[in-house]
């Protein structure tokens, strides 16, 4: 709750503080020709790696290579408080000159008329990239995809064999999911699973990758009516409580920990996993498998996105665009992939690489990213998703019954619309 209430407050200031500073400030302008120039790209991807900007530099070496006029300053930002960062440099109109952004944020941004329209730039290289809904907002483009990751499923091969279970058939859908849970928490020390609770973001990701698998979606179509009371969302909940039976119900931390440390069988977790547990934990036997098909639907995962932007007060904005475009184009993208892996480059194919044939737990995330699904670009998704989290915690934690915490959530998401 705390962190919604931050992003809020986040935002509202920004409306507050950019009414008082656009009165009396200047449009940011356009140069050209080939003067010497300095661009700012703030980034947050590469935090967890301490050497996260080496992924970055051979990137922006190569951009620089190609055009010698143009240096480019980076800056790391972090995900504790990088978004503070950014909305005190719009309300300050000191901003960089292209900043990666979660995708999560980027509505709001465009409601607050902070970022460039580059909707007639990207029309000729549409094509070469996917993931555009990340990026649009009402019809309009406000940057380009560049990253992307998915969701699956970990699981404790020892644990498995422990509890009489094969590991190379991990479980496809509902029935042998919660079937599996409950021979390894009856026939082990540990936990069947690792349901996250207790936090804004996780709760609903990985409780939506659920929901999605059964058909269900918090919203209509066209995003202006709640179906979160629907049959198959209720459906979800429901299969999520008896989960959470056989269930260590958590926060994201002490899951992670719990599933190195060998006492969770099964958990849903990202692609940072296949690098993190064998440094973290070298001794665990671990496979990672799709997330299983629901009762009425095939399995979807959620789909998180990094994008690129440019704000609206930019100095620079036709390099600042040309700059994002190679940043983001598939030969540099996938190259990037390649030094991080655990994202993916936003481009058409990108599960067919060749660099899955080599990392196969990896290709388990890639392929999932056809039928994920991301969270909608529209400003009221932050309190949105905060009362999805809220129904799921009501029926998980204080065992109010799965149709009247979704009847609860659907009439708050309604008045939110």
């Amino acid at each position: 709750m705390k962190k919604y209430l931050k992003y809020a407050a986040m935002f509202g200031s920004l409306t507050m503080m950019l009414t008082a500073c656009n009165s009396g400030s200047e449009e940011g302008s356009t140069t050209s020709g080939d003067e010497d120039i300095t661009l700012d790209f703030w980034f947050f991807t590469g935090e967890d790696d301490p050497n996260g900007e080496n992924t970055i530099n051979p990137v922006i070496d190569s951009f620089i290579e190609e055009n010698p006029n143009i240096q480019v300053n980076l800056r790391q930002l972090t995900w504790d408080n990088g978004l503070e960062q950014i909305t005190t440099a719009f309300a300050g109109n000191s901003v960089p000159d292209v900043i990666e952004l979660g995708d999560t944020w980027f509505a709001n941004f465009v409601e607050e008329g902070v970022l460039a329209n580059v909707s007639d730039l990207v029309e000729p290289i549409y094509n070469n990239h996917v993931n555009w809904d990340t990026v649009t907002y009402q019809d309009e483009v406000y940057g380009m995809p560049w990253l992307m990751s998915s969701r699956a499923m970990y699981i404790n091969t020892d644990l498995f064999e422990e509890a009489g279970l094969d590991p190379n058939r991990p479980p496809e859908n509902w029935d042998e999911m919660l079937e599996y849970a409950k021979q390894i928490e009856e026939n082990t020390d540990a936990s069947g699973f690792g349901i996250h609770a207790g936090e804004p973001e996780a709760t609903w990701h990985y409780f939506m990758a659920t929901a999605w698998s059964n058909g269900a979606d918090v919203l209509n179509e066209d995003q202006t009516a709640s179906t979160i009371n629907s049959p198959e969302m209720i459906e979800a909940l429901e299969f999520y409580k008896e989960m959470s039976n056989y269930s260590l119900v958590s926060q994201s931390e002490v899951i992670d920990s719990e599933f190195r440390a060998g006492n969770i069988g099964m958990s849903f977790s990202g692609a940072w996993g296949v690098f993190s547990i064998p440094r973290d934990a070298p001794e665990l036997n671990f496979d990672v498998a799709p997330i299983p098909d629901g009762a009425q639907s095939t399995a979807s995962s959620f789909a998180g996105g990094e994008i690129l932007v440019i704000p609206e007060g930019s100095d620079h904005k036709e390099e600042a665009f040309k700059l994002m475009q190679h940043v983001a184009s598939e030969e540099q993208a996938l190259d990037h992939m390649q030094r991080i892996g655990s994202m993916f480059a936003a481009v058409p194919g990108v599960e067919e690489h060749a660099f899955f044939d080599e990392h196969p737990q990896l290709s388990v995330f890639a392929g999932q990213l056809e039928s994920a699904k991301s969270s909608p670009a529209i400003t009221e998704w932050q309190s949105i998703s905060r009362h999805v989290v809220e129904a799921v915690e009501q029926t998980l934690l204080n065992d109010v019954d799965p149709e009247k915490s979704l009847n609860q959530a659907h009439d708050k998401i309604e008045n939110e619309l």
